[in-house]
């Protein structure tokens, strides 16, 4: 039910780190700890071919796929008689489905945020937002509420559950009563529709941020611990070093600068990324 979106952008510095040899323990770690996902996604994306779409006609291909093979299994979970239901072919063939769901979404998301060609990032961004609203049309859906409440009431007590499996069904339970499945239809399209908005401002927000070309300028002093080969590739502005907000310098700098002025004021640009253009998205 909840999107992986913040998920992704949580991976963020893991991708963008194996870029820099940082500390061996921890590039280490990170790497595996994206290549276990690479490998995961690839595998349980069927029919996809690839772990991310190379060009504009992928993209469209990548996110048609997805909606089709999320229709067909949401399609069968609902097709389920109710006194048929059982843990396994509907609470967890629900939660498989949107785990493929969510990491095509998560992989549009990233190249959204990160490829280095516009075009592609405005095709992956248009896409992302067709993903976020399909996602609210296909599992806001009271029929789902319905399915997860007759299995509570005619068929949980027939079936041994594990302490893990509960909590999903209580978590579940409550995810649909807190997003108003259990309102009125003419209420919940209200509520509906404000989900498709939020989506879209959700949306709006991260490309915002990636677009953002903040940078620092910095002296050679406000430089010190950092590696030579890292100081040696910056861009420089006059007799001034240039620092931007990506993800490698932003992290390199926190890690290894010694000078706490440049620290602080990257951190500053840094947080304040597509602002104002961000504040004015959230209160228009």
């Amino acid at each position: 039910m909840k999107s992986l979106r913040v998920g992704i952008i949580a991976m963020l510095p893991v991708l963008m780190l194996s870029c820099h040899n940082h500390a061996k323990d921890r590039n280490a770690m990170m790497i595996s700890h994206k290549q276990h996902k690479a490998k995961k996604i690839a595998q349980s994306v069927h029919g996809l071919g690839a772990l991310f779409p190379k060009n504009e006609v992928e993209v469209a291909s990548f996110v048609e796929r997805a909606m089709v093979q999320a229709t067909e299994e949401f399609n069968a979970i609902l097709a389920i008689p109710d006194e048929q239901r059982t843990f396994d072919n509907t609470m967890r063939a629900l939660d498989t489905s949107q785990e493929k769901f969510g990491q095509v979404d998560a992989a549009i998301t990233l190249m959204n945020m990160t490829h280095p060609d516009k075009k592609m990032r405005d095709v992956c961004q248009e896409a992302s937002a067709q993903l976020s609203k399909f996602s609210v049309d296909l599992y806001f859906d009271q029929r789902l509420y319905f399915a997860f409440k007759k299995y509570r009431e005619l068929c949980e007590a027939a079936e041994t559950l594990s302490e893990q499996e509960v909590y999903y069904l209580d978590e579940a339970m409550k995810d649909f009563h807190t997003s108003g499945l259990d309102l009125p239809k003419d209420q919940l399209e209200k509520v509906k529709d404000i989900k498709k908005k939020i989506a879209q401002v959700g949306i709006d927000f991260d490309a915002n941020i990636a677009a953002d070309k903040s940078i620092i300028l910095v002296d050679r002093t406000g430089l010190n611990g950092l590696r030579e080969s890292f100081i040696n590739a910056l861009k420089k502005e006059g007799d001034q070093y240039i620092l931007g907000c990506d993800y490698p310098t932003f992290i390199e700098v926190m890690q290894n600068c010694s000078v706490e002025k440049t620290r602080k004021d990257l951190y500053f640009a840094f947080q304040n990324r597509a602002y104002p253009v961000n504040q004015n998205q959230l209160l228009g």
